[in-house]
C-alpha cells in the first residue's frame, strides 16, 4: 500500500511549478531501483521527457492533474518540489531532499494517484518534520501510528481526486481508485488495514531518528 485532503489554496501561476527537474533513465525503459542520494545527484543529467514503457511520463502525470485540478492547484502543491523521480521501485516522499519518487512500474491510472498521495506527503511535511523532531518523546508505535495519520490525508486526497476525474470524464480515470476499499473509512479503520511492512518502513525511520550516538 501507498498510503504513504486536497489542498485548496490557489498558488502561483503553474509557471513556476519545477516540471524540468524531474529524473529519468536515459536508457530504453526505467532504471533498476537505484538509491534516491543517487538519483537525486544525477538529476541535472536526465531527461524529463523519455517514456516509462508504460506509455506515460512525468509530464503525462502532471498534466493529468492539472486538467482535473487546475494549474493553480498544481504549481501551489509542488511549490518547493525539488523533483520527481520515476524509477522502479516503491513510491515515496523523501522529505530531506523535497524529491517525489513514482514507481515506473505502474499503469498511467495508478501512478497519477501515487503521485497525489506523495505531492500530499509533500504538502505535510511540516508535520513530518515536527514528528521526526518529536522522535525522542515517542513511543515506536505512537510515532507510526502519527505518520500513517499524515498519510491518511493523502488517501483521502487520492479519493477525491480521482473521482472528479471521474466526473470530468478524463482518460486517467480508469481502473478503479487505488484507494477505493478505503472510501468513508475512518482513520482508525483505515489503519487496521496498513500493512504490516508499511508500517516497518516508519519504524525503522523511527530506530534510526532515535539511535543513540
Amino acid at each position: 500500500m501507498q498510503p504513504k485532503t486536497a489542498a485548496t489554496s490557489r498558488g502561483p501561476h503553474a509557471a513556476t511549478v519545477k516540471r524540468a527537474a524531474a529524473a529519468q533513465p536515459k536508457k530504453a525503459g526505467a532504471a533498476r531501483a537505484p538509491h534516491p542520494a543517487q538519483v537525486v545527484q544525477r538529476m541535472k543529467l536526465t531527461s524529463s521527457a523519455e517514456s516509462t514503457g508504460k506509455g506515460w511520463n512525468k509530464n503525462t502525470l502532471l498534466d493529468n492533474l492539472e486538467a482535473t485540478l487546475g494549474k493553480d492547484w498544481v504549481a501551489y502543491v509542488t511549490k518547493g518540489l525539488e523533483a520527481i523521480v520515476v524509477y522502479e521501485g516503491p513510491g515515496l516522499y523523501d522529505s530531506t531532499q523535497r524529491v517525489v519518487f513514482i514507481d515506473a512500474r505502474q499503469t498511467e491510472s495508478e501512478a497519477t494517484q501515487q503521485l497525489v498521495m506523495e505531492l500530499s506527503n509533500h504538502q505535510n511535511r511540516g508535520l513530518l518534520a515536527e514528528l521526526d523532531s518529536a522522535a525522542q518523546k515517542l513511543t515506536r508505535e505512537d510515532y507510526i501510528e502519527k505518520v500513517e495519520r499524515v498519510e491518511f490525508a493523502g488517501v483521502t486526497n487520492v479519493i477525491r481526486t480521482y473521482d472528479a476525474a471521474v466526473q470530468l470524464e478524463l482518460g486517467w480515470a480508469k481502473g478503479g481508485c487505488v484507494y477505493g476499499k478505503m472510501r468513508g473509512l475512518s482513520f482508525e479503520k483505515y489503519y487496521t488495514h496498513v500493512s504490516q511492512e508499511h508500517r516497518e518502513r516508519y519504524g525503522k525511520r523511527y530506530d534510526n531518528l532515535t539511535k543513540k550516538k
